[in-house]
């Protein structure tokens, strides 16, 4: 489990909670697509549980609309703060609290909608909390995944196309690190294939109501090598691909056409309360006295006090 290293090496004392809470961690990137390289880093995301008290504020002195409620979103662990295996691999990770990851995948994020699909082996942990909500992976699913999805792709492919254009004119590109695929290719190659997984996601959802972040590997392989096709080639794909999804989307019965905001708040209570236990169980049990019933008590006391001097 990377968080177990990360906590000994990167967290304070206060942070120690989020391995502790922890309920699902997996590897992501370049792994999970299957088109890693033997120059590859590991890219670790992970799932915790919101503490007690970033739930239940209430419950510890705080009052809503005058306090300043405690609360975690998420911690990344990257550059400066990554850790280096003992093979020489180095590791960047990311966490969320529960209810946020629930938030920006029912809102449709593409790289936190992912970590709910990769494949059984690259999860390193796994909460049997975290066994329950990849089984209802597909719960998260709907088209809105579509319009995010499409906007991610189409950043990325704004980016290529820009660069693209800038080196044919210039021979100059905006990452150097990346000159050699621009020499021999004219366009970012890394970033390309990107662009073709996200379109093949998209399609499998509209089509499958499900995602193998795989499935699309050997293309992507093609793309990164440089065998897959030269700039105009993958401009003509790209623009018909498209032009196919968008007729896909308007006929789609595979996903919800709208994210399931009550099926979804229904498995995060459920979470939330096999991990604490229930806190509407909690209330009900706690019983309720009031201040003419204490004061009746006092006197029947008084009473019999009196009573026993007498």
């Amino acid at each position: 489990m990377y968080t177990q290293l990360f906590a000994k090496q990167r967290f304070s004392q206060q942070e120690q909670w989020i391995k502790d809470n922890l309920l699902l961690e997996v590897i992501s990137g370049s792994h999970a697509y299957g088109c890693q390289t033997k120059d590859s880093d590991f890219d670790v995301v992970g799932i915790t549980m919101n503490q007690h008290q970033h739930l239940f504020p209430q419950n510890y002195g705080y009052i809503l609309g005058f306090d300043q409620m405690p609360n975690f979103e998420n911690k990344e662990c990257k550059a400066d703060n990554k850790i280096t295996l003992e093979t020489g691999k180095d590791v960047e990770a990311a966490w969320h609290s529960l209810s946020n990851f629930f938030y920006l995948v029912s809102k449709g994020s593409p790289n936190l909608t992912e970590i709910l699909f990769v494949h059984p082996t690259l999860v390193t942990y796994q909460h049997k909390l975290g066994t329950m909500i990849r089984d209802r992976r597909r719960d998260f699913l709907s088209l809105r995944m579509f319009f995010s999805f499409k906007g991610y792709c189409f950043q990325q492919l704004s980016r290529i196309r820009k660069e693209a254009k800038r080196w044919k004119e210039t021979g100059t590109c905006d990452n150097k690190k990346r000159t050699s695929l621009y020499e021999e290719s004219g366009y970012d190659r890394k970033m390309a294939y990107h662009v073709l997984r996200l379109l093949d996601l998209i399609h499998q959802i509209l089509t499958e109501g499900d995602m193998d972040l795989m499935r699309n590997r050997e293309e992507c392989k093609k793309m990164r090598s440089g065998e897959w096709g030269d700039f105009d080639t993958f401009n003509k794909f790209v623009d018909e691909k498209l032009l196919l999804l968008d007729k896909l989307s308007t006929n789609c019965i595979s996903v919800a056409a709208k994210p399931q905001t009550g099926v979804l708040h229904e498995l995060l209570k459920n979470c939330i309360e096999e991990f604490y236990g229930s806190e509407s169980k909690m209330v009900q049990n706690t019983e309720y006295v009031s201040a003419k019933e204490i004061k009746e008590q006092l006197n029947e006391i008084e009473r019999k006090i009196d009573r026993i001097s007498a």
